[in-house]
This record gives C-alpha cells, sequence and structure tokens, in this order.
C-alpha cells in the first residue's frame, strides 16, 4: 500500500459552545454536563451526626444502574419523596451490588429517607481531550543518535581547556586544529590570551570564526603550540567539546511516542529532559510525521541535544479549531458512529468513493475506489450515511473570516477547563477581537478540532 499524501481534515464530530464573548481576545466558552448514573434509587435509614468522623450513611437501593461509581465519587440526585438535602457533600461509600450503593454526606442537613431521580456524577466540561491537554502532544519519546556538526561561532565553551602557554598576553588569528579524536574539520578560532600565567584554563576567550563540520559532544580538538606563540608540542591546546561547543543544526529522530495528534511539520516543541534533552537554548521544529509513533525534528542554535528518553513533548501554543464547513463534505456509511476498517466512505463534490482499510490512533487510511477525494478542509459525517458539518456561531457570522488567513480556522488556548480564547498566529500573538462583531446566540454554535487523514492507494 503506497501513501499519495498526507491532508489534515477536521474531526469526526462537532463540539457544542455555550457563549462566545464580545471582548479581545474572543473567549469561547463550552458546556458542562452532568453524567446520570441511575434515574431511579431509593434512599434507606439514615444514620450518623454529619461530621467528618461520623458522616450520616445510608443504603440507596433499586437504582437503575451504578456504571462508572467507585468508593470516593461525588454525586448528586434529584429529590423525590427523599432528598440529599441542602449543602454539604455527598459520596460513595461503598459499591455493594449491581443496583445498590451506601453513602455518606459531611455537613449540611441530614439526608431523607426517600426515592430520589438522577443519580448523577459531578458536569464535567464538553471541552474534548486533546483540546483540554492541548499543548502536551506525547507523554514519552526517545530522542535517537545525534549527527556531528560545525561548532557554535563566535565566542565558543568549550568543556575543558588545557595546556602549558607561553606567559605573554596576546590575539592569535587564524588559528586551525592540528589533530582531533573524533571526524571534525575546518574549523578556524581567534584565541585571545590575557595576563602572564601558563595555563590556558582561565586565561583565553575563544572565538569560532568558521564553525566547520563533522564534530561530535566529547571530541577534542588540539591547536599546535606554534600557532600560539610558542612550540609543538610543548604549548599544545587541547579543547574538549561539549554540548554547547556545537551550533547545529541537528536533525534526530524521536520514537517511541505516545501520539502524535496534534503535530504539523513547522512545529516548534519543547520536552521535559530524561536520559535524553533537547538542551539549552535554541529552538527544536518538526522537520517529518513518521508514523503514529515518531517524528524527525531539527534543533537550530544552542547546545547539541543528547540522546535518550524525554516526556511530556509539547507544543508551546494552542491547537487549531474550525468553526464552519467550507464545503468539501466527507460522508461515510457506518454502523458506530465512528471509522471502521471495512467501511465505505464518499464526497458529493469530487465524485469520489473510497473504502476506509485501516483505523489509526491518529488517522486513517483508505483506497480510492472512483475519482480522487478532495481533502482540504473536509468536515465528516457524524450519523450512518448522514453528513453533519459545523455551522457558523449563529449570529456572530464575521467568525466566518476572522480566523487564519481571513478563513472560519482559528488558533486557540485553553484557559480554563470550559473556556479557550482565539488566535490568528501559530505563536498566540494576534488576537481575535470581536468586540465589534454581532453578539452571539447562546447555545448555538459549535466548533470542531483538526486530526490528520492519509490518502493510500493499492
Amino acid at each position: 500500500m503506497t501513501t499519495i499524501r498526507t491532508d489534515l481534515i477536521p474531526n469526526l464530530y462537532a463540539n457544542p459552545i455555550s457563549t462566545i464573548s464580545q471582548a479581545d481576545p474572543a473567549v469561547v466558552t463550552v458546556p458542562t454536563v452532568a453524567t446520570v448514573v441511575s434515574t431511579t434509587g431509593t434512599i434507606g435509614t439514615v444514620s450518623g451526626s454529619g461530621s467528618s468522623g461520623t458522616p450520616w450513611t445510608a443504603t440507596i437501593t433499586l437504582m437503575s444502574a451504578v456504571t462508572g461509581l467507585v468508593s470516593g465519587s461525588i454525586i448528586t440526585a434529584t429529590a423525590g419523596t427523599g432528598t440529599f438535602a441542602a449543602g454539604g457533600v455527598v459520596s460513595v461509600k461503598e459499591v455493594t451490588g449491581n443496583k445498590s450503593i451506601t453513602i455518606n454526606k459531611i455537613g449540611g442537613t441530614i439526608p431523607t429517607a426517600g426515592t430520589v431521580t438522577d443519580i448523577s456524577l459531578p458536569a464535567v466540561s464538553t471541552l474534548p481531550t486533546f483540546l483540554a491537554n492541548a499543548n502536551i502532544i506525547s507523554a514519552t519519546g526517545t530522542i535517537g543518535t545525534i549527527p556531528t556538526s560545525g561548532i557554535t561561532s563566535g565566542v565558543t565553551v568549550f568543556t575543558t581547556i588545557a595546556g602549558t602557554s607561553v606567559t605573554a598576553a596576546a590575539t592569535y588569528t587564524a588559528v586551525s586544529q592540528s589533530a582531533t579524536s573524533g571526524s571534525g574539520v575546518g574549523a578556524v578560532f581567534t584565541v585571545v590570551k590575557a595576563g602572564a600565567g601558563t595555563a590556558y584554563s582561565g586565561a583565553v576567550t575563544i572565538t569560532t570564526t568558521t564553525v566547520g563540520s563533522g564534530y561530535a559532544v566529547g571530541d577534542t580538538i588540539t591547536i599546535p603550540g606554534a600557532s600560539l606563540g610558542g612550540t609543538t608540542p610543548t604549548n599544545n591546546m587541547t579543547l574538549t567539546l561539549g554540548a554547547a561547543s556545537l551550533g547545529g543544526p541537528w536533525t534526530f529522530a524521536i520514537t517511541g511516542m505516545s501520539s502524535v495528534v496534534g503535530l504539523q511539520v513547522g512545529d516548534v516543541i519543547t520536552a521535559t529532559a530524561g536520559t535524553g534533552t533537547f538542551a539549552a537554548a535554541g529552538s527544536v521544529a518538526v522537520t517529518s510525521i513518521a508514523s503514529s509513533t515518531s517524528i524527525t525534528a531539527t534543533k537550530t542554535g544552542g547546545s547539541a541535544p543528547t540522546a535518550g528518553t524525554i516526556t511530556n513533548i509539547t507544543i508551546p501554543r494552542g491547537t487549531i479549531v474550525l468553526f464552519t464547513n467550507p464545503g468539501n463534505e466527507l460522508t461515510f456509511t457506518s454502523t458506530t458512529g465512528t471509522f471502521q476498517a471495512g467501511e465505505n466512505i464518499s464526497q458529493v463534490t469530487s465524485l469520489a468513493t473510497g473504502v476506509v482499510t485501516n483505523v489509526l490512533p491518529t488517522s486513517i487510511e483508505y483506497i480510492a475506489t472512483a475519482n480522487v477525494f478532495n481533502t482540504a478542509n473536509v468536515v465528516t459525517g457524524g450519523t450512518s450515511n448522514a453528513t453533519m458539518t459545523p455551522t457558523a456561531v449563529t449570529g456572530m457570522n464575521q467568525l466566518l473570516t476572522a480566523g487564519i488567513n481571513n478563513t472560519n480556522a482559528f488558533y486557540i488556548s485553553i484557559l480554563s477547563e470550559n473556556t479557550f480564547s482565539l488566535y490568528t498566529d501559530v505563536d498566540l500573538g494576534a488576537t481575535v477581537d470581536s468586540t465589534g462583531f454581532t453578539a452571539a446566540t447562546a447555545n448555538a454554535g459549535q466548533y470542531t478540532d483538526f486530526n490528520v487523514v492519509i490518502i493510500t492507494e493499492a
């Protein structure tokens, strides 16, 4: 199977919006939804005093379900002939059967025995997990072999500087190596010696004027004493290269990633050091998405990266969301509401049809059976044999052209578990000012985030 190309498409389902502010930057609020665990229940006899040491305790029976409840779960319920009563906190003490639990309540008013309905877990945000943790792309990763590079241009820091110098202070230009423990070539230096001592260490400033190539951390470079006002080998100077000595760029693989969802070529990434590190200063950018668990990256400037494990590979910006359908709807046939291998897909605008061949953690693969799919900003179907397209936020039609390059796509910054703000640049510096926009209608908008689709042929 050959990959024809990889495209960015909005995800399968649109997500609801509660409100969007008229502000700079515009702030989107998404709904919070409580999970109803059981539609019925009967509170039995209540005992205890409501304190932390002796909470009120009761058994709830005749529940329709207990799925999702565990010891310690905080719950609420709608009063019937019984009630959890005002104030305090009610939590699950123990799940005693498939239709019963015991509860504790601390504080507030004593619960009342009797029937209750809609026993629920607390409301949670509808913000998708990926967006809620938009910055952290992968929890794990391993940096592969670091290639050689040139030496840092300008004043250069070396791990060690060794040798016996002549006593006179002087400046030596166009100095080059006579030997190296590695394979690096071509570096040229200016060496300034201060003071009257006979040690190079602490007395010289070394500026790299030509960076050369092929140098690696741990290499030693020998500068002949004859180039430093003395004799060879008596006054040779030996330099040891460290991570801060090398100037890159370095291109390397990162494997063993838990996810690559949300990454794009060109994204600048950071990571927490483990046995490996991106090292100080400079920047690391994604150069290719190699697979669902690996990428290649290039570091420019700063110190040389170190091979080994890293954690929390992060995009230091928000992700992209889309507020309306750009026109290329992708319809698919599904009995589950999600992509499944073997299911048919089609597109009205291109008259293309195909079959899903594989569903991966971050993408789908499919074979086109007729014509060519237009996958530029498509929105996928949400139900069997139908197409669901995000609509503009009702009322605030300016969002159709206020985004990236005057489109309906926006970079976002997560503000809380159910709010995010809108920007038009990857660095989150250019805000979307909706102060003068038409007011949005409450609970009348939706949005989607993006994923990757890989187009293949047999």
